[in-house]
């Protein structure tokens, strides 16, 4: 419990830049790391994660946590998760409060901007290759994928009608092949 809790310590600690950002810090501690998931149990996790309501990395951990160690596991693996950034951006607050205007603060600000792309980039790649199989891609969840893509840009689709639609989508696409 002591390493869960450190490990969700640590994803805590770094995870700028929201959810998507943290799946790949997330991935690297509990798949490669300490072992905890497969791939498999990951994606399916995240899957979930996304799904539920509220902050991808807090449900993220939450579900490890108790796939681990039940309900306590849960708690720890959270606690874990919220306690670096809820200290962090106590003082970030504090400090951007006096020195919002200043060039150091927005030199800071837009030198973070590209790494959280990065990362979500890395994400979207590993996702995509789970979602498709790249190297034997199927080809209608790929049509599928750029037809969802299309409509939530924009705005035509929503995130509730496009995860429903594409789950009927593809039985059906199932059914007849």
């Amino acid at each position: 419990m002591f390493t869960l809790f450190l490990t969700f310590f640590y994803i805590g600690l770094f995870c700028f830049g929201g959810g998507y950002a943290a799946i790949q810090i997330i991935q690297e501690q509990t798949v490669y790391l300490n072992n905890w998931l497969t791939l498999s149990e990951f994606a399916q996790i995240e899957a979930i994660a996304e799904m539920t309501p509220g902050p991808l990395a807090l449900n993220a951990s939450s579900f490890i946590g108790a796939k681990l160690y039940g309900w306590p596991g849960s708690i720890v693996a959270t606690f874990g998760l919220i306690t670096p950034p809820t200290l962090i951006s106590y003082a970030l607050a504090s400090y951007y409060k006096k020195n919002k205007d200043s060039q150091f603060m927005q030199a800071i600000l837009s030198g973070i901007k590209p790494a959280i792309i990065g990362m979500i980039a890395t994400v979207a790649i590993l996702f995509l290759d789970l979602a498709v199989d790249l190297h034997q891609p199927q080809w209608p969840a790929v049509f599928l994928m750029l037809l969802l893509t299309v409509g939530l840009y924009y705005k035509k689709l929503g995130p509730i009608s496009a995860i429903l639609g594409s789950g009927i989508l593809y039985v059906i696409v199932e059914i007849f092949q």
